[in-house]
């Protein structure tokens, strides 16, 4: 583990910021430490000081033993939460590729979609009505991070929307029927899920999906995004289109999805168009914004920092100030790993930029409405800071999860400063700069489609099966107990980030 302190750096430079990344030391004898998993439902918690994982991958032979834990910036301690248990389904079931997300008006994260790992073959899901789903939806998958290893793998993960309430620690699952695929099961995977505040909805957008009708899986389309309604308890399908004169995004997946200071758009950054064993690539049109009352999409065609490549994959990203949004590490065009970092501008959503500094020159830059009235709406001063974790790709990647630890912004006017050991990263930069040149991104033309204790059961008003757009099926190519182990960490002043980054 790594984290980063932003507002305690001796430069303003991004690329220098890139060396003082430092070292939290893990304490070794314990599982829930040092229980590898990447591809987990993780995300940072309203708090300011915590980051919770749900589930992952490990390749090992067993399931994993801690399946909800929570890391702690401030104490450095690792807390054992209590596990999803689906009494008619086996169980504690290891979920991964999972939708997570934040809803503040119920205090609780919410899980969708995802699959299931160490499941059982001819084995059939069992829905709250009773029904039970084909049991041709597990396979046997061979490891490609553990070779000789095979395990089974089930396309169904959290089926229903599945909440963790951050008070009580109660899973509930909410049973409006989730929607169809031309009448068919529509289970999803690597999808990004955004709440938006002003309707309460939760907006699903892009990842990989699978129907009872095809053995295979495919991309997501940008034409349409799938939304739970928060208030009314409903499934539905939003058509999405292009802005005038511009193309649609590409389908993909291992993108991110984060909500802007204005609270009507996301910014969508990065992402690839095909599955691991179809040789993914980062796509080059890789920044888009959604306006979430038009339901429109706008390319950004902007040129990334040198050394800094644009389009990547498997990358993580932050949102410091409601105006800095920082994309961290992932998978380049080339199908390496990069520890390189990027600082997006958002203080006008009409016109991003890339900055080669942080904070933010104060240059010539025209706040936009949206941005300035956003402002107005958001969270209290000090109450919420982020934490951003780089989740391992294995062999590919360090074998580590990075994180970016934020707390609370100090209201007392003196300040003690940590000094901590900078322990540096190497970089060959001279190596860098002769394979990366500055990336702008590119149309999306001729595009070629490919790819605990208890539960408690709420009923819905109605469950309802939803019609969906009509999609192409073509191949993409083709309070309860809570365990803690203690962690030496520093821990920086900084200012706040909003925690759905």
């Amino acid at each position: 583990m790594f984290y980063l302190d932003i507002h305690n750096q001796p430069t303003s430079s991004v690329n220098e910021m890139l060396n003082k990344w430092i070292d939290v030391p893990v304490d070794s004898s314990s599982e829930t430490a040092t229980e590898y998993r990447y591809d987990s439902g993780f995300i940072a918690l309203p708090n300011g000081i915590e980051m919770l994982f749900q589930g992952g991958t490990n390749d090992k032979t067993h399931a994993m033993v801690d399946k909800t834990v929570a890391y702690n910036a401030e104490t450095g301690v690792w807390n054992t939460l209590p596990s999803y248990n689906d009494v008619k389904n086996g169980g504690y079931r290891q979920i991964s590729a999972q939708a997570t997300v934040y809803i503040p008006t119920m205090d609780s994260i919410g899980f969708y979609g995802g699959k299931e790992f160490h499941a059982k073959l001819n084995t059939g899901y069992i829905t709250a009505s009773g029904q039970s789903l084909p049991n041709n939806l597990a396979y046997d998958y061979a490891s490609k991070r553990n070779p000789g290893y095979q395990h089974v793998e089930s396309y169904v993960g959290f089926y229903y929307l599945t909440l963790f309430n951050l008070k009580s620690h109660a899973w509930t699952v909410l049973t409006a029927e989730p929607p169809k695929m031309n009448g068919l099961l529509y289970l999803t995977g690597f999808q990004t899920a955004t709440f938006h505040p002003r309707s309460g909805k939760i907006y699903y957008i892009g990842g990989l999906y699978k129907t009872t009708a095809s053995g295979e899986s495919f991309s997501v389309p940008f034409s349409f995004a799938s939304t739970y309604d928060t208030v009314g308890a409903v499934w539905d399908n939003q058509t999405l289109k292009a802005s005038p004169n511009t193309k649609m995004p590409i389908a993909r997946h291992l993108h991110t999805a984060t909500m802007s200071s204005t609270n009507e758009d996301i910014v969508v950054y990065g992402g690839t168009n095909l599955p691991e064993d179809k040789t993914p690539n980062a796509l080059m049109d890789y920044l888009y914004t959604l306006n979430l009352e038009t339901h429109t999409w706008t390319p950004h065609d902007i040129n990334a920092p040198v050394g800094s490549p644009g389009p990547r994959y498997y990358h993580s990203a932050v949102l410091v100030d409601d105006t800095s949004l920082f994309i961290f590490f992932g998978m380049t065009k080339e199908k390496a790993a990069t520890n390189t970092m990027l600082v997006l501008d958002l203080r006008n959503i009409s016109s991003l930029a890339f900055s080669d500094t942080y904070p933010l020159s104060d240059s010539s830059v025209t706040l936009s409405d949206n941005y300035l009235n956003g402002r107005s709406n958001d969270l209290s001063s000090g109450a919420i800071a982020g934490i951003a974790v780089g989740i391992v790709v294995l062999i590919l990647i360090i074998a580590a999860v990075i994180v970016f630890y934020i707390r609370k912004k100090k209201r007392a006017s003196s300040e003690e400063k940590m000094e901590g050991k900078m322990e540096e990263m190497p970089v060959d930069w001279d190596h860098i700069e002769g394979i990366y040149k500055e990336d702008r991104p590119t149309s999306s033309l001729n595009i070629r489609h490919s790819r605990s204790p208890t539960v408690t059961v709420l009923s819905s008003p109605a469950v309802t099966t939803l019609s969906s757009p009509q999609l192409p099926f073509s191949p993409m190519y083709n309070d309860a107990t809570i365990t803690s182990t203690q962690v030496s960490i520093l821990v920086p002043d900084i200012s706040t980030t909003k925690p759905d980054a």
